[in-house]
C-alpha cells in the first residue's frame, strides 16, 4: 500500500472520530458555542443588600438612639464640668474649696472619660454584632437560592456606577473582583428573600 494512502485512510479516520466526539459534546468551547457553565455562577451586590435590609436598618436605628441617649449623658456630664470650671476660676488658688472643687472637676472628666469609652466600646460591639447577625442571614438565603436554581458559585459585587468626578475612588473601582456581568445579578432576589 502506498504511504500517501495510509496517510489519508489515517486522516479520515481520525476526522471521523474528531468528528464523532465533537458532536458527543466532547470538544473545547469556542466564543460561539453556548456556556452551561454560566448558569452555574451569579453575582450578588453585599453592600445594595445590606443597605436595605430591614433588619439591619432596625438594628442600627436601635444602636443611634443608644448613641444619642450616651451622648446625652456625656452631655449633662460636660456641662457639670463647665460650671465648676467657672467656680473654679472665681476662687482662690490653693484654698480648700478650690481644692474641692478641683477634685470633683476632675472626677466628673474622669467620669465623662468612663462613660465615652463605654459607649465607644459597646457601639463598636454592638454594630459589628449587627453586621454578623445580618451577614449570617444573607448568607443562608443566597445558599438557599443558589441551591434551588443550581448555582455553584455566587460571587459579591458592586453595581455601583463609577461617578468619574470622584478619582477617590479610583482604588476601589480597580479592586473590584467582577468586571463584567450579563445578567447574572440576583441581589434583588437576595433583599426581597431576607425583607
Amino acid at each position: 500500500m502506498d504511504r500517501n494512502m495510509i496517510y489519508a485512510g489515517s486522516a479520515i479516520v481520525m476526522a471521523g472520530l474528531l468528528g464523532f466526539s465533537w458532536g458527543k459534546g466532547g470538544g473545547g468551547l469556542n466564543a460561539d458555542d453556548s456556556k452551561p457553565a454560566a448558569h452555574e455562577i451569579a453575582v450578588v451586590d453585599m453592600n445594595k443588600v445590606f443597605a436595605a435590609h430591614k433588619g439591619l436598618i432596625a438594628r442600627n436605628e436601635d444602636l443611634k438612639r443608644e448613641v444619642e441617649r450616651a451622648q446625652e449623658s456625656g452631655k449633662a456630664l460636660l456641662e457639670a464640668g463647665q460650671k465648676l470650671k467657672n467656680d473654679l476660676n472665681g476662687l482662690k488658688k490653693g484654698s480648700a474649696e478650690f481644692q474641692r472643687v478641683e477634685r470633683e472637676l476632675q472626677q466628673k472628666a474622669d467620669e465623662w472619660k468612663k462613660l465615652s469609652d463605654e459607649a465607644t466600646r459597646k457601639a463598636t460591639e454592638t454594630q459589628a454584632a449587627n453586621f454578623l447577625w445580618t451577614y449570617q442571614l444573607v448568607a443562608e438565603q443566597i445558599q438557599q437560592i443558589a441551591d434551588a436554581r443550581g448555582y455553584r458559585l455566587v460571587i459579591n459585587f458592586s453595581s455601583e456606577a463609577i461617578d468619574q468626578k470622584d478619582l477617590r475612588k479610583w482604588q476601589m473601582i480597580a479592586n473590584r473582583q467582577v468586571l463584567y456581568q450579563n445578567s447574572l445579578d440576583i441581589t434583588d432576589d437576595v433583599i426581597n428573600a431576607v425583607n
